[in-house]
């Protein structure tokens, strides 16, 4: 194979490697995220930073929350505003076992995968308003 084969096949192949999922992930408004708790299974998402206009329950989300104002919070949609809403858990304290309530308007309840997942299921932690949400996560690993 000549040199500017060579060089050409180089290149190409940078390209595809490089150039072309940055174009994507920047024009899709992608991130990767590592998620270093254990109140979700899995490390690595993928996080489309865009305005959330539509939630179901079980859609993974990133949102920032005023107990936690250095980082990013991932947690699982359990329920949607206007549903009722009861804290069953009974690792929770007494004072919060049972909570029951309604979700208030343009808010979710979120949750992690494990039982000892700090999420809305604690006063303290809340629903989350839906303007504080950056955007919805997928597991990738």
């Amino acid at each position: 194979m000549k040199k500017n084969q060579k060089s050409g096949v180089i290149w190409s192949v940078f390209v595809l490697l490089f150039l072309l999922p940055t174009v994507i992930f920047k024009a899709l408004d992608l991130r990767v995220i590592y998620n270093a708790s254990s109140s979700l299974k899995g490390s690595v998402f993928l996080l489309q930073k865009r305005p959330v206009t539509t939630l179901q329950i079980g859609d993974l989300v990133v949102f920032k929350h005023d107990l936690f104002k250095d980082r990013l919070i991932l947690k699982r949609v359990s329920h949607l505003e206007g549903e009722a809403y009861q804290a069953e858990n009974t690792l929770l304290h007494e004072e919060e076992e049972n909570r029951k309530t309604q979700v208030e308007a343009r808010h979710v309840a979120v949750t992690g995968d494990h039982l000892r997942s700090f999420d809305s299921r604690y006063e303290r932690f809340g629903f989350i308003p839906k303007s504080t949400i950056l955007g919805k996560a997928w597991k990738i690993w």
